[in-house]
């Protein structure tokens, strides 16, 4: 699968060249064909025993956070208690957790106008608790939102047996907390 959405990536360049009239779809299928690329490497990387142990978990949220808020100049801390590094998630929980934080870092590049987003992340008693704060403008909750994130946050949460929720003012920003109980 992979090789085959490098090629369709490879062809689409090279149709890009060759008809610049079809430039808007073939931009189109670009975006389309990169976000299945990363949909693939997440599944993959859920699905590997190796990443069984939360310091991998981790490494792959600060490197993703890292990547998206570096390209909008939002300054990244992620702070995380030590004991967690050798706690073990279930596959269901690191998929979802960390999809979880994908979706929760992306809604606050893209709507938060922020400054500085901050992750802290803590173990108490046998469950795990993420926080993910930021500095930017806030939003009025009360605001039912048709876009997939909020859904998407509700989905990941409900296939940890999570508890979540956001508090966010206006102007000053936002926080999303996650909590569940870890094996």
């Amino acid at each position: 699968i992979g090789s085959t959405l490098s090629s369709i990536s490879i062809m689409n360049e090279l149709a890009k060249e060759k008809s610049p009239e079809a430039l808007h779809l073939l931009s189109s299928i670009g975006e389309s064909t990169s976000a299945i690329q990363e949909n693939m490497s997440d599944i993959v990387w859920a699905v590997n025993p190796k990443n069984d142990h939360f310091e991998n978990v981790l490494q792959r949220m600060q490197l993703f956070a890292t990547e998206i808020l570096d390209a909008k100049n939002i300054q990244l801390e992620l702070n995380n208690d030590a004991s967690l590094n050798n706690a073990k998630l279930t596959m269901r929980q690191r998929k979802n957790l960390y999809l979880f934080f994908k979706e929760a870092i992306n809604n606050a590049a893209k709507h938060s106008s922020a400054k500085k987003i901050t992750v802290n992340i803590t173990k108490k008693e046998q469950s795990i608790e993420m926080n993910i704060s930021d500095d930017g403008s806030g939003f009025n909750t009360s605001e039912i939102f048709s876009g997939n994130g909020m859904n998407s946050l509700k989905k990941r949460a409900e296939e940890l047996n999570a508890k979540y929720n956001i508090t966010s003012i206006t102007n000053e920003g936002t926080i999303v907390r996650l909590k569940f109980k870890i094996v």
